[in-house]
């Protein structure tokens, strides 16, 4: 049901997921400021696109897509179950149509020493046919420097920030899919 232009509501067993028309997420729009003051403005309202080594990379995974069934415990199969409602409810994941899946990647939970789960999206046979983005990582020596030079240095908990960066709509699918194709062969 359509209930203003910049919002669709659809019914997804009993849950409500809402879209909206910008793809971002609450979260990262509330700080938008502070991605613009760092010149990341754009990337985080345009999102990113993936980059693949040749002209036939994306055929190879399309040509290659099959469904894995879900392998595990019943513990597991209900774990897996309530991490997809609450993705859903948060809109992190959307359900999308069988011919719009370009390929599939497997999802796997593994148990954490408290408890609780944790999702492994294995994305191996994507990252095999894209570019490697090369990214500057701080070692030990410079965190100690900045440490000695009395800054302050902070941990961060990224457990669902990558799920506030926009995507484009195919990188979407990639990610999703894996996810809807797990819950339907529950």
């Amino acid at each position: 049901m359509i209930t203003a232009p910049h919002e669709r509501e659809e019914r997804i067993g009993e849950l409500i997921y809402k879209e909206k028309s910008d793809r971002m997420g609450v979260k990262t729009k509330r700080f938008i400021q502070a991605w613009k003051q760092i010149g990341k403005g754009v990337f985080i309202n345009t999102g990113f696109y993936l980059r693949f080594k040749d002209q036939y990379s994306q055929q190879r995974l399309e040509e290659n897509k099959m469904i894995i069934p879900f392998r595990g415990t019943q513990e597991e199969k209900k774990a897996y179950q309530e991490m997809l409602k609450e993705e859903l409810e948060e809109g992190i994941v959307v359900p999308i149509q069988q011919d719009q899946v370009k390929w599939w990647n497997h999802t796997f939970l593994i148990k954490k020493p408290n408890g609780t789960w944790r999702k492994i999206l294995d994305a191996s046979k994507l990252n095999k046919q894209i570019e490697k983005l090369n990214f500057k990582m701080h070692g030990l020596g410079e965190v100690q420097y900045l440490a000695n030079q009395m800054n302050y240095a902070t941990s961060l908990d990224l457990k669902s920030a990558f799920h506030h960066i926009t995507q484009c709509h195919l990188e979407l699918n990639i990610a999703q899919s894996s996810s809807r194709k797990q819950q339907n062969q529950s």
